[in-house]
C-alpha cells in the first residue's frame, strides 16, 4: 500500500497513474478531495479529521478500517 496525504488529490493521482501493483490510499482533509478521488484508478480515499505529526500509530487502524492488509506500507 502507497499511503499519500494530500490537499488536492494531485499526489495520489501521480503516484497511481504508474498502475502498480499496490492500492494508493489517499488521506485528506478535504470532503471534495476525497469525492473526486473516486474516479481516481488504483486510489482508495479516506478522510481524516487532521493531519498528525506521526503517522505510524494511526496508519494501521486506517488500513484495517479500510480492510487493506500490507506487507509492507509506503509513505510518502
Amino acid at each position: 500500500v502507497v499511503v499519500t496525504p494530500t490537499h488536492s488529490g494531485a499526489t495520489a493521482r501521480t503516484v497511481a497513474r504508474f498502475r502498480g501493483p499496490a492500492w494508493t490510499l489517499a488521506l485528506t482533509t478535504h470532503p471534495e478531495t476525497a469525492q473526486n478521488l473516486a474516479f481516481s484508478y488504483g486510489v482508495l480515499s479516506e478522510i481524516v479529521t487532521q493531519y498528525p505529526e506521526d503517522w505510524k500509530p494511526i496508519l494501521p487502524d486506517i488500513l484495517r478500517a479500510r480492510e487493506l492488509s500490507a506487507r509492507s506500507v509506503l509513505l510518502i
